[in-house]
């Protein structure tokens, strides 16, 4: 029964992770194009927060590089709602839109990667790298 649990709870938190993903796609393409897509970004946010909250309800003995790069994302993430909603992009936190897509997209690419054993698709960071500058 603990295995089926821990299944389903795996399925949800990929589930979560890929709509995070497929938003923060759409949300980049916007953010290539000048648009803001004010839903999308919420989207994107709450499922990527979703994302790394539920990294940590699985089991583990002792803290790993997925549990830092889930501290890092969330801390990443909390900045950006800030300078979101509560600082309208003012300042600094306008670049910061395409820095977190790019930090919370590569920690959550990472954590698949290690959870499938799956390896990144080549050039895929030549095709991305550039989403924070």
């Amino acid at each position: 029964k603990h295995t089926m649990i821990l299944e389903i709870y795996t399925m949800v938190h990929v589930l979560i992770s890929l709509v995070g993903i497929f938003s923060g796609l759409v949300v980049l393409i916007g953010l290539l194009n000048g648009n803001r897509l004010d839903g999308w970004t919420k989207l994107f946010l709450i499922t990527t927060v979703a994302t790394s909250v539920t990294g940590f309800g699985f089991p583990f003995h002792h803290f790993t590089p997925a549990h830092a790069v889930g501290i890092i994302s969330l801390v990443v993430l909390v900045i950006a709602i800030f300078a979101r909603y509560r600082r309208h992009f003012a300042g600094a936190g306008s670049g910061l839109p395409k820095f977190t897509l790019g930090t919370t997209r590569d920690a959550s690419d990472a954590s698949k990667y290690a959870l499938f054993g799956l390896k990144p698709m080549p050039g895929a960071n030549k095709l991305l790298g550039n989403c924070w500058t």
